[in-house]
């Protein structure tokens, strides 16, 4: 597998989770102590 492929993928994976997490109560609690 190309590395670049695989950065991407990482880049993708990270960016969803971060997705999710914001919308979930928690994430918007730890946004709003930590903003």
């Amino acid at each position: 597998m190309e590395p670049a492929i695989f950065l991407y993928l990482l880049l993708g994976a990270i960016a969803i989770g971060i997705i999710i997490f914001v919308k979930t109560p928690a994430g918007k609690r730890w946004l709003d102590k930590y903003s």
